[in-house]
């Protein structure tokens, strides 16, 4: 029987979540408190944490690289793989 509880909850970040990808099992996240999270999957560890010192509102993910629009207009690239 189904009971619609959760497998897992943990805060990532200390501001709004603004967007949220899910590639090559890791979660990809930004948030208005100026970071992008990278957790893995299975184990919902944080793999890498990254301080870009502005507002992240959307994330992308191609080839590797995490793009991220910000509120200042910048466009900050982070390799998925070392942050």
């Amino acid at each position: 029987m189904r009971t619609n509880q959760g497998v897992f909850k943990q805060m990532v970040h200390k501001g709004a979540g603004n967007d949220i990808k899910v590639v090559d099992n890791k979660i990809i996240t930004c948030s208005a408190d100026q970071t992008i999270n990278v957790i893995d999957l299975p184990s919902f560890k944080n793999l890498i944490h990254v301080d870009i010192k502005d507002m992240a509102f959307a994330i992308e993910v191609a080839n590797g690289v995490i793009v991220a629009a910000t509120s200042g207009g910048n466009i900050v690239a982070t390799d998925v793989s070392t942050g």
